[in-house]
């Protein structure tokens, strides 16, 4: 967020940012991977709503929403199941953004 700048000081280049997020490989149909981001768009109705983000372990995950200035992380520990991503997907879709959409209409 911010393009890289904390508390008014760049701390990480501008330039890598916009490489990082940029598609370098398609990992699925409809998802791309940039630089250890994944590039993945949600729907929710008929919008679509850019994220980047991360994945880790059991669902965890940090997706970033520049539209909606935000950033959302989700933790679990969902470690050793079945749909543990999928699952961290459907928060995101369900519960976080039709409030982030509400407060952020385009």
């Amino acid at each position: 967020m911010n393009g890289g700048k904390w508390e008014g000081r760049q701390v990480i280049s501008r330039d890598w940012i916009k490489r990082s997020i940029a598609p370098h490989a398609n990992a699925r149909e409809d998802i791309d991977y940039g630089y250890l981001w994944w590039l993945q768009p949600f729907k929710l109705g008929e919008r679509k709503v850019p994220t980047f983000g991360m994945s880790g372990m059991g669902g965890n995950k940090v997706f970033v929403l520049p539209e909606q200035d935000a950033v959302v992380v989700i933790t679990t520990t969902n470690f050793q199941m079945r749909g543990a991503h999928p699952n961290s997907d459907k928060l995101l879709t369900t519960h976080v953004l039709p409030v982030l959409m509400q407060e952020t209409p385009r």
